[in-house]
């Protein structure tokens, strides 16, 4: 990417050019961070939290109810239960 510049205002706010916005996946609300090394800054994109609501809606199937974590643990222990007796 070549150089680009971009102008302080008189409130110390900075608008990061859109081709630096485009190569870090910046997208409005998303946090930067500043980093010194040396005589140089550098920014980075601090990665966003996930909210739970967009997890388990990733997570989640059409028509089908949501798990229940104690049904699902319960299946788990009769399951290698029956495995434990077939190998005897």
């Amino acid at each position: 990417m070549p150089q680009v510049t971009a102008t302080v205002t008189s409130k110390g706010q900075v608008t990061v050019p859109t081709s630096v916005r485009d190569e870090m996946g910046l997208k409005g609300g998303d946090r930067i961070l500043f980093v010194r090394d040396a005589d140089r800054f550098y920014i980075e994109r601090i990665p966003g939290r996930t909210r739970s609501e967009r997890v388990f809606g990733k997570l989640s199937r059409q028509n089908v109810p949501p798990l229940d974590v104690e049904e699902a643990r319960t299946r788990a222990r009769v399951l290698r239960a029956s495995h434990r007796g077939q190998e005897t």
